[in-house]
């Protein structure tokens, strides 16, 4: 009797023999033997993200494009290397959402680590992995909100221009927080309070992912680390800001000592050689021209800094002109 029949028969009739548990066991030996040859043809990997630079819309963009490039099927843990000086708080929550939503649909440990600084926005990242890690070094959290409002209304005066606004009304926002007027006093209390209220949501999502790790003193906590202060790795560590003191490295090695760390990239390989080719350029700019230099270069270096495509006749011209998406040096006539 085939096994299909002999299922039939228990169905029906409720009979059970001893060959019902030999398919069992035969079922049982099958999937574990798949189990060890996917093991060996597959090999486990630890999928690392990096986040890197001014928390915003393109950052979350970046992030969504690399989380559809890791492997799940593969992957044992999903780390996420931050190193960020923070940015939008909006977006960090948004990018948080995302990370700790794919982690739990793909039943993945989320390992998070901060690099030269995970600060603000960026913590807001740091903070919901499962295993927080920071290294020595390390900036974190500056658990704080800053609104930054530019006027200039005065500039504007000196070189005889008038601004005039005609919004709907008074409140509107981008009246508001136009740079073509000073801030009101009643404006600047709004602003202070949404603020605050930003704040308040920080202390209240660092709360809600840190319960339970959280080993500062209540006034360390209310006078230093929820009033924006930064720490150091170790520090970290004592107040319960980070589970634990280390490098990416050396922590997935020990976690994981079989599997393949492999960094996912939201660029393709020819994308990945043009990002390569800008962190080249950015070097060799800061190198050349260094921040506040006095060098009568630095106009130059001004108009090359976005140039992907440079022709022989750079140093004639310094006039940029779009040709097919790229930026090129046009020679004068």
């Amino acid at each position: 009797m085939c096994i299909r029949d002999r299922w039939y028969q228990r169905r029906v009739h409720g009979d059970i023999n001893i060959e019902d548990h030999r398919d069992f066991q035969n079922c049982f030996i099958l999937l574990m033997s798949f189990a060890k040859v996917k093991d060996a043809i597959l090999k486990p990997v630890v999928s690392c993200i990096r986040i890197n630079g001014m928390i915003n819309q393109n950052r979350t963009a970046l992030l969504v494009k690399s989380l559809e490039k890791v492997n799940t099927l593969q992957s044992k843990a999903l780390a996420v290397i931050i190193d960020s000086e923070g940015g939008r708080p909006g977006q960090g929550q948004i990018m948080a959402e995302k990370l700790k939503y794919f982690a739990e649909a793909h039943h993945l440990k989320l390992y998070t680590f901060a690099q030269s600084m995970a600060a603000s926005a960026a913590y807001v990242i740091l903070c919901v992995g499962d295993h927080v890690v920071a290294d020595r070094t390390s900036l974190v959290p500056s658990i704080g909100a800053l609104s930054v409002h530019f006027s200039v209304k005065n500039q504007l005066n000196k070189l005889g221009i008038e601004p005039r606004l005609i919004p709907s009304n008074d409140k509107t926002w981008e009246h508001v927080g136009s740079a073509l007027k000073h801030l009101s006093p009643e404006e600047r209390e709004k602003i202070l309070e949404m603020t605050k209220k930003t704040h308040e949501i920080f202390i209240d999502h660092v709360k809600k992912y840190r319960e339970g790790k959280l080993k500062a003193t209540p006034k360390e906590l209310e006078e230093s680390i929820f009033q924006g202060d930064v720490v150091q790795g170790n520090e970290a560590l004592r107040l319960g800001i980070v589970d634990e003191v280390g490098t990416h490295y050396e922590i997935l090695k020990r976690d994981f000592p079989n599997a393949q760390i492999v960094e996912v990239s939201p660029y393709t390989a020819f994308e990945q050689k043009i990002q390569d080719m800008r962190q080249m350029r950015s070097s060799l700019h800061t190198l050349l021209f260094p921040s506040n230099s006095g060098s009568p270069l630095k106009t130059v270096s001004t108009y090359l800094k976005d140039c992907l495509l440079y022709t022989s006749d750079a140093a004639d011209d310094l006039l940029c002109v779009d040709l097919g998406g790229r930026r090129i040096i046009k020679k004068k006539k």
